[in-house]
Order: C-alpha cells, then sequence, then structure tokens
C-alpha cells in the first residue's frame, strides 16, 4: 500500500491458483481474498499499537524508566511468558521494543487499561471493515472483557484482525498520526469515457500526535538497527519484527 494515499499496489495470497485452469482447484481456494478475508492473531506487529499509545498518554520515558522481565508476569491468576526464556532482565522502555519483550508490552497495556488501548485500537481501524472495494471483508475480533485479556492484547494475542487492518492502522506512522483508508480501484470510466468514480486519498482519523510518531519513526529505525542484517544500504528503513504465537 502506498501509505499516504491508501493505494493497493500489489496484493497476493497463498495458496493460490493458475485461473486458466481453475476448475482444477477448491472453490474455497478460488474464491478466497486472504487479505481481506482471513483473520489472524497479528502478534508482535500489534505491540506498536501499544508502544505508540503508550507514548501518546505520556506514560513512558522511554530511554529512562526501566522494566525488569523475569520471562514471565502474573495477571489475574494467568501468568504470561516472555517469548525469551528467563527474560531480558533489566530494560529501558526502547530496549523493550527492540528485544519485543512480551512481558514489557504486558506492562504497558496494564498502564494504558483496558478502555484506553481500545479506544486506540478502534480508532486504527481494527475491529471494523476498512471500506475497501473488494467483497467479504471481515472485521476481526478485538473484545477484552478480563485483565488477562488486556495483557495478551497488548502483546497481539486473544485478538484478530486481518492483514488489510494492519495496512490501514500502519499509515499512521507515515502521515503524521492519521489513519488512511485503502482502495484498490483507481478509477471507473463509462462507455462515454466519463470518469464515474475515482479512488482517491481518504481521510479515516488522527490518531496520534506528530510529535509521537516522529519520536516512533527513531524508535522503530532503531529495530533494524541492532539487527545488521535487516539493514540496506543507502536506504533508512523503519520496522517491528512480527512472529505470531500457533495453537497447536
Amino acid at each position: 500500500m502506498n501509505p499516504n494515499t491508501g493505494e493497493i499496489l500489489a496484493s497476493s495470497a497463498r495458496p493460490n491458483f493458475n485461473s486458466n485452469n481453475y476448475k482444477a482447484y477448491n472453490v474455497e481456494v478460488i474464491n478466497r481474498n486472504l487479505p481481506i478475508w482471513m483473520t489472524f492473531e497479528p502478534g508482535s506487529t500489534m505491540k506498536i499499537t501499544t508502544y505508540t499509545a503508550a507514548i501518546n498518554e505520556g506514560l513512558v520515558n522511554i530511554f529512562e524508566d526501566k522494566y525488569t522481565d523475569t520471562g514471565k508476569i502474573n495477571v489475574d491468576g494467568a501468568t504470561l511468558h516472555c517469548w525469551k526464556r528467563g527474560g531480558h532482565g533489566l530494560q529501558t522502555y526502547l530496549e523493550v521494543i527492540e528485544n519485543s519483550c512480551n512481558t514489557g508490552f504486558v506492562s504497558l497495556g496494564l498502564m494504558l487499561q483496558k478502555e484506553k488501548l481500545m479506544e486506540y485500537i478502534k480508532e486504527l481501524g481494527f475491529g471494523k471493515k476498512t471500506g475497501i472495494e473488494l467483497s467479504n471483508e471481515a472485521i476481526g475480533d478485538i473484545e477484552m472483557v478480563y485483565q488477562s485479556e488486556l495483557a495478551t492484547a497488548s502483546f497481539g494475542q486473544g485478538v484478530s484482525v486481518t492483514a488489510i487492518q494492519m495496512l490501514q492502522a500502519l499509515s499512521a506512522m507515515t502521515n503524521d498520526g492519521t489513519v488512511i483508508k485503502p482502495y484498490i480501484v483507481d478509477k471507473i470510466v463509462d462507455e462515454n469515457g466519463t470518469i464515474t468514480y475515482q479512488g482517491e486519498r481518504q481521510v479515516v482519523k488522527k490518531v496520534y500526535s506528530n510529535k509521537t510518531v516522529s519520536k516512533m519513526h527513531e524508535i522503530m529505525k532503531k529495530v533494524v538497527e541492532i539487527n545488521k542484517y535487516w539493514q540496506v544500504d543507502n536506504v533508512s528503513l523503519m520496522g517491528k519484527t512480527g512472529t505470531a504465537q500457533i495453537a497447536s
């Protein structure tokens, strides 16, 4: 997606099929547009939402405030674990995102509390259709009732989203905190050559302050810089790891 305009530049899904021989494939494979229809637990990509919300609310100083990760945290009787066995130990909150520390994000979620985190999640467009011009768009599930659900949602588990929702939410990182609606139809022209529909940039909502987004740019650049394998010569990158736990 062009994050400045919302224009979808390319989309792909697996498993795919050869449209020249579509009869050889299961109808579900043919009819499903996975980035629009399929929901999934976002895992660590959702941590961007928790982290940015905490900064936007002024709840944490990422350089001075520290958090000790023992590898697990107990919330309302539920024990949640960090992906690193034994934990990361004492960290700044900058290191919490660099290390993608699960329990550190739980601490941020508990600072925000359920109502405030849910407010940000909804304002970014999760839990409802983006309105892209494609059929069978799913809405996902972002419900949080218990504190333990708030805790898991803080690091991207126990909630479900679509790929197109995630793209829409992340567009705020490129537009000074403003969410941009995705679109895939460039234009519709009638038999007389008259344009009857024109795809264009549509603002959904301003969610973060300009200052917050500028700070997140620097933070997400550091996430890339700590691993030389992610770096590209002469290109400035920012990012976030995106692992998710698969139920088995």
